[in-house]
């Protein structure tokens, strides 16, 4: 097939669907035809599609649904924190444990300012000391 042939062909493919835009604008009952023939179409297109056609077509349908509103950044954000939640974890649980340990080894008791006042109150309430 020439060149000339195949754009013969193109301009000829483009003037039928010019007729058939201008038809389905024209005629309501005529558009629904076209759109259910369509559709069919499109649903037996998709029947004989392969396992990687469908896995493709999901992957741009995600794609596109993540493009906007920089939904990568949060698909990325939220992949680190996935990993890196379970270090997070053993850092806060390692400080409550050291500062468990700190207080119950290193218990401090009173500063002798905190003695006297204490001594202070019992005489007062208790008459005591």
């Amino acid at each position: 097939m020439t060149r000339e042939a195949k754009a013969d062909e193109i301009l000829k493919a483009a003037k039928r669907a010019a007729k058939v835009a201008k038809a389905r604008k024209l005629s309501p009952a005529f558009d629904a035809e076209c759109a259910a023939a369509e559709a069919e179409a499109e649903r037996q297109q998709r029947a004989n599609w392969t396992v990687r056609q469908h896995v493709m077509f999901g992957l741009g349908y995600i794609h596109g649904r993540l493009r906007a509103h920089n939904g990568y950044l949060g698909v990325f954000l939220l992949i680190l924190f996935v990993v890196f939640i379970k270090y997070v974890f053993h850092v806060l649980v390692g400080i409550g444990v050291f500062l468990g340990l700190l207080l119950a080894i290193c218990n401090p008791g009173r500063t002798p300012y905190q003695a006297y006042r204490y001594r202070q109150y019992r005489r007062r309430v208790y008459g005591e000391w």
